[in-house]
């Protein structure tokens, strides 16, 4: 019998945004100890995927690691396989967008490498059907996915071997099914578990079986590191693979291709890993799915019907998740206007931005921070404003425009007010509040807050810790901790979108706290409601009027009111203005608080260099950790020593200003955790009308540097 080969496929990534020091720890953790360990054993050959944001990090802080890779090409020992160069989501992007990302990073590999790849490392193993057509042209022959993608076309992952033929109108894609054994026991099990599965496979007749999983896991998952460098696990992994060679080898992918026919032909339907499938779902339904799990698990059916049981598709974070979807939408539109770009140069400087922003992490959350963490998300914004500003510099001049426009292809137009200076998003099918204002000079989305929604896991938070005290390592999946304890004391549950210029209607006894808690009554009906627009745009300003109607409920009687809102963006400064007009059109008076909530983040609850200023009798200066209020001012601060910025909101009336941190609960590698996700300011005016009385105030945002 011929021997049986190990295809063996390590991917390393790092967001990007992600902190320099991460960077460093991956690297100096994981990603050099390993290939230092490879070094050692020559009958260790690996299919290598590296994403580009590390490649970046490691071309400026360790160049000398791709001399060391460069050698192990050189000698046959590593394959390098392609990719999306900033690990986009393939199945989310434009054909001319996945062709670009793949030809970047196959230009790289060439470059450095002196290999022309054949692979792809396919991100977050999301496989569309209609990839093998995208990726026409690219020069890409094979990809990996689980195999539990195969069990959804009805295969059995006992009978999954080798490698696969599949097509889209006749555009031809080779596939490798990952066996899920094997990534669940490398490296959580003694390196005997995995000979076992390998003999097993071979004894079944396979010519070879397949392994790809994230590089991390060997070195910064939780414990990795002292498992399998401290403790040995590499070493004893590597010297059990060459020990076997007289029925075991280690192919590279694209040479056992090159010597093995297919295995068959095969279509997979839309999939992603097991896991990845349960957190796209919606969040009340991941504990009936969970539940469902146990019921055929304490029946003994699983395994039979495993393979007809899965959750949703990855695209449905875009409709879990309207901050993703959001980011998505701003960057599909820029890079559609960047492609009607005449200049060349324009075009790669504006794309290689769109490309950084299309990298998937902030996209989505399930065991990982992903969306939840605003840094992350932050780069996102960094990466489009630039590839906007850009265009600007292309396009000269000094102006200001606005335009209507569905932003986010939810079928409700939207309004852009757009300078040199700010781009701003107005949903008048919403409140017409604001859901973006991005400041261009320092390429930062200051509205970049994500809501406090459920999580299907965040029943979790009350069953006990099951850490293991075993001399195993868990895996992360296995993992239920808490990072602080009470967190459950922060599911508190947004009834309405963070976005900023929202009205509200409240009465005089509400109080910071009950908004934050929402536990206050809304007494308007005009927060969420659809208003009628009118551009006004003249030369040097672009603006937008909104009107409504609606009610407000006072002492047990509904009272109509008409308001407007006037929106003003300058082309000769950074400031955007909101004019309001509110109108008692009832024959009762009106008393209540009018309140203008702006939800606003500079990412960092308690840094030094991040503030909140209010100019009192003594100037306040608070942390954005803490649940502030402020009592008859007209202006305040918001101070970002990291940008050089101040952030001011001034307005023509006298408020009281309500400010707490909107903090989430969220699941990652190391246990739940509670997130700064920015801050909501509540702008409160006293509001005392007479029948067909009107209140006029003006609220302006602008900016100004700090020297």
């Amino acid at each position: 019998m011929d021997k049986m080969n190990l295809i063996f496929v390590v991917h390393n990534h790092q967001p990007v945004g992600n902190f320099g020091h991460v960077f460093e720890m991956a690297y100096e953790k994981s990603y050099k100890p390993f290939i230092d360990v490879l070094e050692k054993y020559p009958k260790i050959r690996i299919g290598l995927h590296i994403s580009g944001p590390v490649y970046e990090w490691i071309m400026a802080n360790r160049p000398e690691f791709i001399e060391k890779l460069r050698g192990l090409c050189a000698e046959h020992r590593i394959e390098m396989l392609s990719g999306g160069f900033y690990e986009p989501m393939l199945s989310i992007l434009s054909e001319k967008d996945i062709k670009g990302q793949i030809k970047m990073m196959n230009d790289f590999i060439s470059g450095q490498f002196g290999q022309n790849p054949k692979g792809m490392w396919l991100t977050e193993r999301v496989w569309e059907p209609a990839l093998p057509a995208f990726l026409d042209g690219t020069g890409i022959e094979y990809t990996l996915v689980d195999d539990a993608h195969f069990t959804y076309a009805g295969k059995k992952p006992d009978d999954l071997g080798g490698y696969y033929v599949t097509d889209k109108a006749g555009k031809m894609l080779l596939i490798f099914p990952i066996a899920q054994r094997l990534r669940y026991a490398v490296p959580f099990a003694e390196p005997e578990e995995t000979l076992r599965i390998l003999r097993d496979a071979h004894n079944r007749g396979f010519a070879g079986i397949c392994y790809g999983d994230d590089g991390e896991k060997f070195g910064i998952w939780p414990k990795t590191f002292e498992w399998v460098y401290e403790k040995g696990w590499l070493n004893r992994f590597f010297e059990a693979i060459s020990s076997n060679d007289s029925w075991l080898n280690m192919s590279l992918p694209s040479e056992f291709i090159s010597q093995y026919a297919p295995t068959e032909r095969i279509y997979l339907p839309t999939a992603s890993y097991q896991e990845m499938m349960e957190w796209s779902l919606p969040s009340d339904a991941i504990p009936v799915y969970e539940e469902f799990l146990r019921y055929l698990k304490d029946n003994n059916l699983f395994h039979k019907y495993e393979p007809f049981v899965r959750g949703g598709i990855w695209l449905n974070f875009l409709s879990k998740y309207p901050e993703s979807n959001r980011i998505y939408r701003r960057v599909l539109k820029l890079s559609e206007r960047i492609d009607t770009i005449r200049s060349q140069k324009v075009r790669d400087e504006a794309k290689r931005h769109i490309y950084m922003a299309q990298c998937n992490c902030s996209y989505w959350h399930g065991l990982f921070g992903g969306l939840y963490l605003n840094y992350l998300r932050n780069a996102l914004y960094e990466n489009v404003i630039r590839a906007h500003r850009i265009l600007d510099e292309y396009r000269g001049g000094q102006w200001a425009v606005s335009e209507i426009v569905d932003t986010d292809d939810d079928l409700n137009n939207e309004i852009t007010l757009d300078s040199n200076d700010i781009y701003c998003i107005i949903k008048p099918s919403f409140g017409a509040s604001v859901e973006e204002i991005d400041f261009k000079d320092v390429s930062f989305c200051l509205t970049n807050v994500l809501g406090r929604r459920p999580e299907g896991y965040h029943h979790k938070l009350f069953m006990k810790n099951n850490s293991t005290d075993s001399g195993q390592v868990k895996s992360i999946h296995d993992i239920v901790k808490s990072k602080e304890s009470g967190l459950e004391n922060y599911l508190i549950y947004d009834k309405y979108p963070r976005y900023s210029f929202m009205d509200h209607f409240i009465g005089k006894n509400c109080d910071v706290n009950s908004i934050r808690n929402e536990s206050y009554t809304e007494l308007g009906t005009l927060i969420g409601s659809q208003y009628r627009y009118r551009r006004k745009d003249r030369k040097g300003a672009a603006s937008v009027e909104c009107e409504t109607e609606g009610l407000i409920r006072v002492e047990g009687m509904e009272l109509p009111v008409s308001m407007s809102k006037k929106f003003k963006l300058s082309a000769s400064r950074p400031e955007l203005g909101v004019l309001y007009r509110i109108k008692n059109c009832s024959k009762s008076s009106i008393d209540c608080y009018f309140a203008v909530e702006m939800n606003m983040s500079l990412l960092a609850a308690d840094a030094p260099d991040r503030l909140l200023v209010i100019p009192t009798e003594n100037m306040r200066v608070e942390r954005f950790r803490d649940i502030i209020t402020a009592i008859g001012i007209s202006r305040f601060w918001l101070s970002d020593g990291y940008l050089k910025r101040n952030f001011v909101l001034n307005s023509d009336r006298i408020f009281n200003l309500w400010h707490f941190p909107v903090e989430t609960v969220s699941q990652s590698e190391d246990g739940f955790e509670r997130t700064y996700q920015g801050s909501a300011f509540i702008l409160v005016f006293d509001m005392s009308l007479k029948p067909e009385e009107e209140f006029s105030l003006s609220v302006n945002l602008s900016e100004e540097e700090i020297k």
